[in-house]
């Protein structure tokens, strides 16, 4: 069995000093997406490139929202958007969202089954089942969003052991991202799975001006970092083949960009599935 819901929330907000969310203690830090919340966000982007849209990068105050919000399901054995009255911008809000200027649109996909495979397997499930519900493949596909937060919890959930998913889609950034991840592809499918990540290795960015900033890969081996358009170098801090420095042109949309080592780990193959979208 496998249930799915849609939320939408659409806004202006009309000033840059908003004050932002406060994240609830409880809920902990704001944390890069593990191997399982990767493999989630590669199925969304994978989805995304083939319709011709951004893909989109990973934002952890949407992604503690998620996650708290599969926890309260959980918790309350309650399937809703609403959190006893608190709606998604509540949600977002204690968060920790930073709010920007400019006009919002949020939506919320929220899923969860019983588990009769193994996660990974589980979490495809959820992703098939989003897609094959109209209103969320829109959510999922919509052009417009720029950033996303994932929440995977396993639970009892209605006498059953379940996963629950959430998905957090949003627009709040002025500039785009360039985001992706570092995997080893050792079961050559060509594609990321849960446990091929490679966490803590340093992403290089040097503009034209020779001007250079890094960032590490998360715990599933992703990695995003908000640019302004113009032309960047990056590399990876490893010795590996696939590290070798890459260019990249950044417009108005997400560029993705993949470090892949290929089964076995020798020779060189580099991901040539940089993607992007200036729509």
């Amino acid at each position: 069995m496998l249930v799915v819901a849609l939320c939408i929330a659409l806004w202006t907000c009309p000033s840059a000093r908003g004050e932002p969310g406060q994240p609830d203690p409880a809920e902990g830090p704001a944390t890069g997406p593990n191997g399982n919340e990767q493999y989630m966000l590669e199925l969304v982007n994978r989805e995304r490139i083939l319709a011709g849209v951004q893909p989109l990068s990973w934002n952890t105050q949407l992604a503690r929202a998620a996650r708290a919000h599969c926890a309260w399901m959980i918790a309350h054995q309650t399937f809703s958007h609403d959190e006893n009255g608190a709606s998604l911008i509540d949600q977002l809000n204690r968060g920790g969202l930073v709010w920007r200027a400019g006009p919002y649109e949020f939506q919320q996909n929220i899923a969860w089954g019983n588990v009769l495979k193994s996660i990974p397997d589980e979490i495809l499930r959820h992703h098939v089942g989003y897609l094959a519900s109209p209103d969320h493949r829109v959510a999922l596909l919509n052009a417009a969003h720029q950033e996303v937060g994932i929440g995977l919890v396993e639970g009892q959930f209605r006498g059953m052991a379940a996963l629950l998913t959430t998905e957090n889609f949003g627009s709040n950034n002025a500039t785009p991202f360039l985001t992706g991840a570092a995997y080893a592809d050792s079961n050559g499918n060509g594609r990321y799975d849960p446990g091929e990540g490679r966490p803590q290795v340093e992403v290089r960015i040097r503009d034209r001006d020779g001007r250079t900033r890094s960032v590490s890969t998360a715990d599933g081996g992703g990695y995003s970092v908000n640019l302004a358009p113009g032309t960047y170098r990056v590399s990876l801090s490893t010795e590996q083949p696939s590290a070798a420095p890459r260019v990249v042109r950044i417009d108005r949309a997400n560029v993705k960009l993949d470090f892949v080592e290929p089964a076995g780990g020798s020779g060189e193959k580099r991901d040539d599935r940089t993607s992007r979208n200036d729509h």
